[in-house]
Order: structure tokens, then sequence, then C-alpha cells
């Protein structure tokens, strides 16, 4: 939980950044806001996967944390780039 209180931040900063979107604005329109939601794209289903497979009791509990950290991760950075881009469009 700790390090999903991290990760919001330093997400956020990332993904307001206007580099991506500087950088494609010309080429993409309001779809350049969507490269971050690529990337959560995977890392989603990889969370998900993780926090499945490791319901044994033989697990550690850290095995679980790191996959709903990841799965909730992804979920944040899908809906801050969803809202970035319904903004600018």
């Amino acid at each position: 939980m700790a390090l999903s209180v991290y990760l919001y931040p330093v997400t956020n900063i990332f993904g307001s950044l206007e580099f991506f979107h500087r950088k494609n604005i010309s080429r993409r329109g309001p779809e350049s806001r969507l490269y971050l939601a690529c990337f959560a794209a995977v890392l989603l289903p990889i969370g998900m996967f993780i926090y499945a497979w490791c319901s044994f009791s033989r697990v550690p509990w850290i095995a679980l944390a790191i996959g709903i950290t990841l799965f909730m991760w992804a979920v944040f950075i899908i809906y801050l780039a969803v809202f970035t881009y319904l903004a600018d469009w």
C-alpha cells in the first residue's frame, strides 16, 4: 500500500507532462495522450494474473500485495489517460 501511495503522484506528474503530447499533437491529435494507457493495458492483466495465481496459502503475502499494486496502478493510469483525452477532445 505504501508503494502505491508513491506511485500515484509520480504517475500523475509523468502523465500530465506535455512531452509526448506536444511532440505528437500535430500528427496524432488528442490520441497522443494515450501512450501511457498503452503501457497500462499490458500492466493491468499482469497484475490481475499475479494476484489470482497467488491465492494459495503457501504463497507469501508480498506477492498478493505486488499483484494488487500493479493492478491498481494500471487502473489509475487508464483513468488518468482517459480523462485527459476527453478534456482535449
